[in-house]
């Protein structure tokens, strides 16, 4: 066998062993969190449910856009403080 196809049957070799032998912690328990998270709270995952109304086919008029641009921001707030109160839930288990 040459040099370079020893080498390369030792790498092989070594990457085989290193993918079959896995982690040490690997289906081990220790050292992680094990509690089941509470049920969020009640609205919280309808609040997510709303959506926006696309717009229509063809082309708008001023005021459609306005009302348009609107409505998308109002979905935006309301959509960020649905996503905060959810974070801070959360945080506050910690």
């Amino acid at each position: 066998m040459r040099t370079w196809q020893m080498t390369l049957t030792a790498a092989l070799l070594a990457c085989l062993g290193l993918t079959l032998s896995g982690c040490a912690a690997s289906g081990s328990k220790e050292g992680v969190h094990n509690r089941t998270l509470p049920e969020i709270p009640t609205g919280t995952a309808t609040c997510f449910d709303t959506t926006t109304q696309a717009p229509r086919e063809g082309a708008m008029s001023k005021a459609e856009v306005m009302r348009l641009i609107a409505s998308l921001r109002s979905s935006e707030v309301r959509l960020s403080l649905c996503g905060k109160r959810l974070v801070q839930f959360y945080e506050d288990l910690k």
